[in-house]
């Protein structure tokens, strides 16, 4: 318990207040180069990038009669809502208006039924969501312009819920009583800390970051360095059984992340789980660009990543074939590489697997909906000034996607509660950000989600040569998650069946399902052949099976696929430039 005598406490948080407050306006008053001003500016230049599409939504709102009639709905159930508060001030019995929908989580503590404050501030929330939902519902808007309206009236609500408020949160106003307010103090030195340490973007500490160090808790699979170029550091780790397959694997991750993902730690690492099955793995470590990276585009990310990747495995193995899979942007740029590769006749691909990938970018998933033209522009500026795409910037789209997942249950512990983060390896992941040239940024925008061209043969060209993804012969394998916001499983989907392949679906968000060890026992997924007809009609057809997506997945694998002892005898003879991790991964 906190008690008042407890000065020291409070004098040191009040204290570090004051300096971390004087030295936050001083960086933005000199406009040092990362000053949280710049941040800052560019979080509003993107909120203003929807304010004429919100405007024209409200004014076509009142348009029409049903426009209207929703409108005089809305002003009935403020009068209802009126009632209901005077009722409940009275501690007279008042039926409610609205029901928590059985999915919503948020709203568990006792208070929300018990207290009339509660009960009415509930009721409010639940009356404007219902209406506001109801609105976008009848705006005569299609396309990525009713998409994005969804996507702000959601990212509304989700920031005007009770529990984001001190005065609204039961559990915030229980905790504050009992620290006698020193939570609210330590909230303040979190926000401040947060405001200097992600530059005025919208992010938090999410975890401990004292807690990890790559190459030490983190990324911690035996292997090494045997190849660099200026995009890539080829790791090779050798597999941990006395026979192992003759195929090699290749996990390639995105460019916008750090391969390490795929090795977080002993327990939960894909990397380690393949070498103990027999599979000899290598990954691509992709280069952290700075300023200086700015013409590195998809034509040398392909050449020098991908294709040398799999030209220096055959080369030190010996193998004619390589087993890749891709994840995330990772899959997409596998897509155009095999492409590529079958175009030019450079065989040496044995199949690939796409795991949470899009090559639709109409269905882009939420982050689809911070790419309307209003908000390229802004992003065009951006990349004008700095020729680069920092890690920060790309950190807000993911969290945007789904605020009620990385951004407000986070803020509520930090900030109104003054608790410090805990330490979760995937998290530590998320926020070790890397940046993206201002050439790839280009294409990531502009080729893939503004254009859209892998959806049309020939639309891409990399180095004159068109790029076809329907076209690609080798044998398929899709993976998607259930609450994956980043990359939907149903688009996941529509790329196994372009392929006739093997889909897999897991359960889990675009990062937890991705590290769902073998050995969880909350793990499930569903695995069968796609077929030609919807999604969820594949889903309803399938059987529900204990276990990660990582055991299908191998299983579809070694029916290619046979054993041979001490195949990687020459492990120990290939040249190593570093020890793995690495050295492109710990790069600033």
């Amino acid at each position: 318990m906190t008690k008042w005598a407890n000065t020291e406490t409070w004098l040191d948080n009040i204290q570090t207040i004051g300096k971390r407050s004087i030295s936050i306006m001083q960086s933005m008053a000199k406009g040092d180069a990362n000053s949280p001003l710049h941040g800052l500016k560019f979080v509003l230049a993107l909120g203003f990038s929807y304010k004429e599409l919100l405007w024209q939504c409200f004014y076509q709102l009142g348009q029409d009669a049903q426009g209207k009639a929703a409108i005089r709905a809305f002003h009935q159930d403020i009068k209802r809502l009126t009632k209901f508060t005077k009722a409940a001030m009275l501690g007279r019995q008042a039926q409610s208006m609205f029901a928590i929908a059985k999915e919503d989580k948020r709203f568990k503590n006792p208070a929300w039924r018990e207290s009339w404050w509660h009960r009415c501030t509930l009721q409010a929330y639940l009356m404007l969501s219902h209406h506001l939902q109801h609105f976008t519902e009848i705006i005569p808007l299609t396309g990525r312009d009713k998409q994005q309206i969804n996507f702000c009236v959601d990212l509304l609500l989700e920031t005007l819920c009770p529990n984001n408020s001190l005065l609204t949160n039961p559990e915030a106003l229980r905790y504050t009583r009992q620290e006698k307010g020193l939570n609210l103090l330590k909230g303040m030195n979190y926000f401040l800390e947060d405001f200097e340490r992600w530059q005025g973007h919208i992010n938090l500490s999410k975890t401990n970051f004292n807690a990890f160090t790559v190459g030490k808790n983190l990324a911690t699979s035996p292997g090494k360095v045997i190849y660099r170029n200026e995009v890539i550091e080829l790791i090779f780790y050798q597999s941990s059984t006395l026979k192992q397959y003759t195929t090699p694997i290749l996990l390639i991750t995105s460019w916008i992340n750090k391969f390490y993902i795929l090795d977080l730690r002993e327990k939960n690492s894909l990397v380690r789980w393949l070498n103990q099955q027999g599979f000899a793995v290598f990954c691509i470590s992709w280069i952290n660009p700075d300023a200086s990276h700015q013409d590195l585009g998809l034509e040398t990310f392909v050449h020098l990543g991908i294709v040398q990747a799999i030209s220096t495995i055959k080369n030190t193995l010996g193998c004619e074939q390589v087993h890749a899979l891709g994840y995330c942007l990772g899959g997409t740029l596998l897509a155009i590489s095999a492409s590529l590769m079958q175009k030019q006749r450079l065989h040496g691909l044995a199949s690939l697997t796409f795991v949470a990938t899009l090559v639709d970018f109409a269905e882009g998933g939420g982050i689809g909906n911070l790419m309307g033209p209003k908000q390229l522009a802004v992003y065009e500026k951006t990349l004008a000034q700095d020729h680069l795409w920092d890690g920060h910037k790309m950190q807000i789209g993911f969290n945007l996607t789904n605020s009620n997942h990385f951004i407000w249950p986070f803020m509520q512990r930090r900030y109104l509660l003054g608790k410090p983060p805990i330490a979760v390896d995937s998290i530590h992941w998320g926020l070790d950000l890397a940046n993206t040239s201002e050439a790839m940024y280009r294409f990531y925008t502009n080729d893939l989600h503004r254009d859209n061209t892998l959806m049309t043969a020939g639309a891409l060209k990399v180095g004159g040569v068109a790029i076809d993804i329907s076209q690609i012969k080798v044998p398929v394998c899709c993976v998607g998650f259930e609450e994956d916001t980043i990359s939907p499983w149903q688009t996941a989907y529509g790329l196994a069946q372009m392929h006739k392949g093997q889909f897999i679906l897991g359960n889990g968000t675009h990062i937890t399902g991705l590290v769902t060890p073998a050995s969880l026992p909350k793990a499930k997924h569903w695995a069968g052949q796609a077929k030609q007809h919807q999604a969820k009609t594949w889903l309803d057809s399938q059987t529900k099976t204990s276990g990660s997506w990582w055991q299908p997945w191998q299983q579809w694998l070694s029916h290619k696929e046979h054993h041979q002892e001490h195949y990687l005898i020459n492990y120990h003879g290939c040249k190593t430039l570093a020890s793995a991790p690495g050295d492109y991964v710990i790069s600033p």
